[in-house]
This record gives C-alpha cells, structure tokens and sequence, in this order.
C-alpha cells in the first residue's frame, strides 16, 4: 500500500486532485441548468458532487494506481471486532467536534460577533439533508446520504491519509505528515480545530493498522452520526437546524454534552488501542 503513495509526489498528486474535482463541472454541469440557482437543495447540485468524488478517485486511481488491486491500495481489512469498534467511534468523534465549535466560536460572539454571523451564514451553513418539503426531496437525500456516508469518507481518506501522509511521511517523517495532513484536511471544512483532531486521530489509526479501511470505517460512522441526527431532527419533529447567532449561542449546552460523551470515549480508545502498542513496540 505505502509503495504508491511514498512515490506520489504532491506536486502532481494536487493538480490531480483539482481536475478530477472539476471534471464533472466542465462535462455534466452545463445541461444541467438549475444547480446554480437551486444549490444545494437541487438534484442537480448533488448530481455533480457525487460524480465530482467519483471522478477524483477515477483520476487518481487511472493515473497512480491502475496496476494495482483495490486490496493493495486500501490494504487489509480490520476484523469483525475492531471493525465495529472503528464505526462506533463516529459517536465520540462527534461529540468532539460539537465542543470544539463553540471552544471557537463562542468566545468569539463577544469579541468578534460579525465574523461568527459571517461563518454560520456561509461556511457552516451546508445542508446535511433537506425537508420533506422541498421538491424532490427524498431524492436529494439519498444522494446526499450517499455523498457524505460513501463517497466522502473513501475520498478524502485516499487523498489524506493515503497519498498526502502517505508522501509525507516517507519523505518527512510521521509528526510533519500528520500535521500538514491534518490542517491541509482542516482547512477544507468549516469546524477547523474539530477537524484537525479528527483527522490526528484517523492518522494514528491509519498507523495502527496499517490500513486505509480503518480510518474509512471511523470517517463513514462520524458522518453517518451527523446525517442520523439530521434525518432525526427533520423527519421527526418535521424542522431544519437553524444557522442563526441566536440558535448558535442558545445551544451552547450541546457542548458540554459533547464533552462527556467523546473525550471519555477517545481518551480510552487512545489508551487501550493506539497508546499501549506505541510502548510496545518502543520496548521491543
């Protein structure tokens, strides 16, 4: 697995990365005329971000890896235990990256209330899932469903953890490839500070395992967290979260609430799991 992406330059592995990303924008978006004025609450606009991470992984995969089988590059799969254990793991992660928004944001209503308005209003604004009432709607949740729980989660893993790390630490070293890992990763996503500990996390798994399938498994069970709680909100009690400063700063008790549940959780999982072998394999 690591053969490919210690020879994988980045200099050639991100130009890469942006066609592929573009692809589907420069061949299918001009017959599809609404996804500018719908968003992403059109077919239309989910139609495109699937086929834009299919795409990347169909470039990638043609360019780097077409000698190779799918086991090879992912490598090997973790067992039935350690699988479910990875899922599960989305539950914390979540809980993490609730706290670390408003550890951000919220000290930052009364320094700065202007950019927090800014940040909800157009960068934390993105819609996980729509309301039943909005035309097509089943249809656009399915996709999304399957943009964020499949495609994402394989994607991003393949170029964070795999080409980018994987690069990174075969020519710097393992603490220079998980930080410019994660904040390149960070730097993609609205909740910066929830993201880098995110993807450090997913780094020492993807160590532990030698293995892109066990970050894959935790990044599909933090998304498929997230989508759940949106399904839940919208088809049962019928509402959409509301990104507004007043929401943000009524909802702060969701944050101590993240802290109970994932910093038990992560700190446990680190403990039994990543920091127990780190000393092992230190004394042999």
């Amino acid at each position: 697995m690591d053969r490919v992406f210690a020879h994988a330059r980045t200099r050639y592995v991100i130009p890469m990365i942006v066609v592929g990303a573009m692809i589907p924008f420069i061949i299918i978006a001009p017959i599809l005329p609404r996804w500018r004025q719908a968003g992403e609450s059109s077919v239309e606009f989910v139609v495109l971000m699937v086929a834009s991470y299919v795409s990347i992984f169909v470039v990638l995969w043609v360019i780097w890896c077409s000698q190779m089988r799918l086991s090879d590059l992912f490598g090997p799969m973790p067992d039935a235990r350690d699988s479910k254990t990875l899922l599960a793991l989305g539950i914390p992660m979540v809980g993490v990256a609730v706290l670390s928004v408003y550890l951000v944001f919220f000290p930052l209503l009364f320094i700065a209330p202007e950019f927090v308005n800014w940040w909800i209003s157009n960068v934390a604004r993105g819609e996980l899932l729509v309301s039943l009432e909005t035309p097509n709607a089943i249809i656009i949740n399915l996709g999304n469903t399957i943009l964020l729980v499949l495609a994402a989660p394989i994607v991003e893993e393949l170029i964070f953890r795999g080409f980018l790390f994987g690069r990174w630490y075969a020519k710097y070293g393992i603490l220079v490839a998980i930080s410019l890992s994660s904040l390149l990763f960070a730097i993609l996503h609205a909740d910066i500070l929830g993201a880098v500990i995110f993807s450090i996390f997913l780094c020492l798994i993807r160590i532990k395992y030698n293995s892109l399938l066990a970050p894959i498994l935790v990044h599909i069970g933090n998304n498929a967290v997230l989508v759940g709680l949106t399904a839940v909100e919208i088809f049962f009690f019928g509402v959409e979260y509301e990104y507004t400063v007043q929401e943000f700063r009524s909802s702060w008790w969701v944050a101590p609430i993240g802290a109970f549940i994932g910093i038990p959780w992560l700190y446990r999982y680190y403990q039994a799991e990543i920091a127990i072998e780190s000393r092992t394999q230190n004394v042999a």
